[in-house]
């Protein structure tokens, strides 16, 4: 029964799979369509994941998937500052923890340089 069921899984993702050529001629073959995106589209190809923008392909597929440049320029937008702002984020947090990074240092360093202080004295 388990035989049953992947073979039917099996033939089944071979069905969906297709092939996208880009407009400079770039040839994926045997491609699924992970998602679409209002900018491109997702594909799932054999070495891994890859977006395709919508402006590398051929008019059909562009129709195909509904592509409209407005709509795709406000998604963009959108994207770059979502990333813009993750970035100000990841830097931010960044220079936060510098002081603490030095305050364990220090607290890390402190009671080997009193140790060593100590022995000095002691000699």
């Amino acid at each position: 029964m388990k035989t049953l069921v992947l073979s039917i899984l099996c033939v089944a993702s071979v069905a969906l799979a297709d092939d996208f050529k880009t407009i400079d001629g770039k040839k994926d073959k045997n491609v699924k369509v992970k998602r679409v995106e209002p900018d491109g589209i997702v594909l799932s190809i054999n070495y891994g994941i890859s977006k395709v923008y919508f402006t590398e392909l051929p008019k059909e597929v562009q129709e195909r998937f509904h592509y409209d440049p407005a709509k795709a320029a406000a998604y963009s937008t959108q994207q770059n500052q979502n990333l813009e702002a993750w970035r100000k984020q990841q830097a931010q947090a960044q220079v936060q923890a510098q002081p603490q990074e030095a305050q364990a240092t220090a607290a890390a360093v402190e009671p080997m340089a009193k140790k060593a202080r100590t022995a000095k004295e002691r000699a």
